[in-house]
């Protein structure tokens, strides 16, 4: 119990005052009044409990960097440059909420048309595979 209780203390899922023990039948740290930590409570918890809400990543992609990566897919494509000149043009010409429709279409498309777009991301997070 005293190796998990201070193992748990450790990575702060636990609270309390730590006591050296020299006695014959224990010697080593014990735990005295631990008391579960809000980490504690959210590792419990299913959801994350309110660590997940508070930790939440929002990550924003600039505009101008997707635009600059569908303008370097449109050179590369063997497409008529009139064709090219027109996609550019009518993207250009979106509202704000039309420019959000075709990026949600075009991530959505790609990841579709990826057959092993877990092992990618995986790659990706591990630089070391």
């Amino acid at each position: 119990f005293n190796g998990n209780i201070i193992y748990l203390e450790e990575h702060g899922l636990v609270s309390g005052k730590t006591h050296m023990n020299r006695t014959l039948e224990h010697t080593g740290p014990s735990l005295l009044m631990a008391q579960i930590t809000a980490h504690g409570l959210d590792f419990l918890e299913d959801d994350g409990g309110l660590g997940a809400i508070l930790n939440k990543l929002t990550v924003k992609i600039d505009s101008e960097d997707i635009n600059a990566l569908i303008t370097t897919h449109l050179d590369r494509a063997n497409i008529a440059p009139e064709k090219k000149s027109e996609i550019m043009s009518a993207l250009k010409s979106l509202p704000a909420e039309g420019i959000k429709s075709v990026y949600k279409r075009l991530i959505n498309y790609g990841l579709d048309k990826t057959p092993d777009v877990f092992d990618l991301i995986q790659k990706v997070l591990d630089p070391s595979s």
